[in-house]
């Protein structure tokens, strides 16, 4: 299951696909005294960091069954602009402030983990990468100052055109090295911010701001953006062409798209919220009245079921529309024949492919390892570096329980790790409604039982040994290759040592040799003067 949450007067959650404004969250984080200017959701859907529209601190809440709940206020940042969550852990979220400082906040620790070099002007958008491994700061000069958060260095800058000003920014969720910007004279550009080149780059796309970028997380190739045109274009990042545009009533301001890569959420200046079907032609399924001033932000999130919302809140009118509105199409629109830049259709997802996102979208984790049934753990720090060697024996009842499905072995159960005969656990009524046709079991048969039991028994006596002895050697193993390490490193240690003494001792050596050389120059010089002193003595008596 799926949410949409959108920010403006106030905060609303929806739930996906129904978008009933009956079962809708609504929370006012400054309570009426400032808008919001934008919001973040953590990856697993739990919590919302929330930046007011004026000056004010960054609050964090919670989002559960009840409904949203305030949990905490940054107050020890001043003057925040923006606010991200990152997308592989819950714990952190970048800040930006409007003095061009950058930091990092641990919510558990309560303190600030990192701070990135700081910006000579006011910081509007802050987004990471898929894997965290960057981080993009867009100021209100236009540029765009990338971080290495392995290195804590910026690592290169970006302008949208040489554009003064920045108006949208969004990396895109499955190309960790691909950036999406906007700006206000409508140019619409793409980064590959590995060989520091734009991959994309359309000017004038819109005919005024372009407010908002969305990358689909199923279509690699396709981009979309909104502006103030009141235009919602799709373009192809093959070909780096626009294929579609879609004219709407009103100027719109933010856009996402949800994770099975066919629904789009489209934010209007006046409050509204259009959702548009791309497998369709764009039809508008939903028009939503949500807010009483612009829709800052929109962003879809994968939530667990178990967080679904029953909780009362208030409503707000909406209005669907049934039909498609064809005069509102341009010439650009997709048609059936259109096939995208990796071949696949952009109105079209194919049916195994839209039932997997729907499995998906129902865990709030939705990693592929838990896609493939294996577990993960829920908190990063939970993990534990020893695991009890006992869950061996589990796997073996995994599998004896995987063989009573065969016919010898249904009359048997295991039990304190055992294998002992089941119980009869058919109704009293049941046995006594068949008690004439039932038989009593022969003695050869209760032999072959009895002589099954204690076979099964002592097989499993047997692997149980042999699996301790397993364990005994790996153990062991693992002491000798401790072992082995220490003495590797101690060698190490001992040969460092021996080197530095013979350094030590050479270094003596060349001294005394200086020394003495310096003594036969002093000698040398003393027997050349008394030389001199000599001949000159005889050149006298001559």
């Amino acid at each position: 299951m799926a949410k949409l949450a959108s920010c403006g007067d106030n905060i609303k959650i929806y739930s996906v696909p129904s978008y009933n404004t009956n079962d809708v969250h609504v929370y006012e984080p400054f309570k009426g005294a400032s808008k919001i200017k934008t919001i973040s959701w953590s990856k697993d859907g739990q919590f919302i960091a929330t930046v007011p529209q004026q000056k004010g601190c960054i609050e964090i809440a919670t989002v559960n069954d009840n409904g949203i709940k305030k949990l905490s206020s940054i107050r020890n940042f001043d003057c925040s602009t923006v606010a991200c969550f990152q997308n592989t852990c819950k714990r952190y979220v970048a800040l930006g402030s409007s003095k061009g400082s950058i930091a990092v906040y641990d919510l558990k620790s309560k303190k600030f983990q990192k701070y990135f070099e700081s910006v000579k002007s006011p910081l509007t958008h802050l987004v990471f990468n898929s894997n965290d491994s960057y981080l993009a700061a867009g100021c209100s000069n236009g540029e765009i100052s990338l971080y290495s958060t392995v290195k804590n260095v910026k690592s290169n800058v970006l302008k949208v055109n040489q554009s003064p000003c920045l108006s949208a920014l969004k990396f895109h969720p499955t190309h960790k090295s691909f950036l999406g910007g906007g700006d206000d004279y409508g140019t619409v550009a793409v980064w590959d911010i590995n060989i520091k080149k734009p991959k994309m780059f359309l000017s004038f796309m819109h005919a005024s701001h372009c407010s908002d970028i969305a990358f689909s997380p199923v279509n690699s190739t396709l981009v979309t953006s909104v502006g103030y045109d009141k235009t919602f274009n799709c373009y192809d990042l093959n070909s780096n062409t626009k294929v579609t545009s879609k004219q709407m009533d009103q100027a719109l301001c933010s856009l996402d798209i949800l994770n099975s890569g066919n629904i789009v959420a489209l934010g209007s200046k006046f409050g509204l919220i259009y959702i548009i079907d791309l497998r369709y032609q764009e039809k508008i399924v939903n028009t939503i009245e949500a807010h009483n001033s612009e829709v800052t932000k929109l962003i879809y999130k994968a939530i667990n079921s178990d967080n679904n919302s029953n909780s009362h809140v208030t409503s707000s009118p909406t209005k669907s529309t049934s039909e498609l509105d064809t005069s509102q199409i341009t010439s650009t629109s997709l048609s059936d024949s259109f096939l995208f830049g990796n071949n696949r259709r952009l109105s079209a997802i194919d049916t195994d492919t839209e039932e997997v996102f729907k499995n998906v979208s129902q865990n709030s984790n939705s990693s592929f390892l838990e896609a493939m049934g294996i577990s993960e753990p829920k908190y990063e720090d939970e993990i534990e570096d020893n695991k009890d060697f006992n869950d061996l024996n589990e796997s073996n009842i995994s599998v004896f329980n995987r063989l009573k499905s065969t016919d010898s072995l249904k009359s048997f159960e295991i039990e304190n790790n055992e294998i002992i005969p089941v119980k009869n656990t058919t109704s009293s009524l049941a046995t006594s409604s068949v008690e004439e046709d039932v038989k009593e079991p022969s003695e050869s048969t209760t032999l072959d039982n009895s002589e099954m039991l204690s076979a099964l028994n002592k097989v499993n006596s047997t692997v149980n040994v042999h699996i301790a002895e397993v364990l005994d050697n790996v153990r062991g193993t693992n002491l000798k290759v401790d072992d082995v390490l220490e003495k590797m490193r101690m060698e190490f240690i001992y040969l460092r040592m021996a080197m530095f003494k013979q350094f030590v001792k050479q270094d003596y050596k060349f001294e005394m040799m200086h020394k003495e050389m310096l003594e036969e120059i002093d000698k040398l010089r003393e027997e050349n003067a008394n030389l001199r002193t000599q001949i000159k003595n005889s050149r006298n008596c001559l």
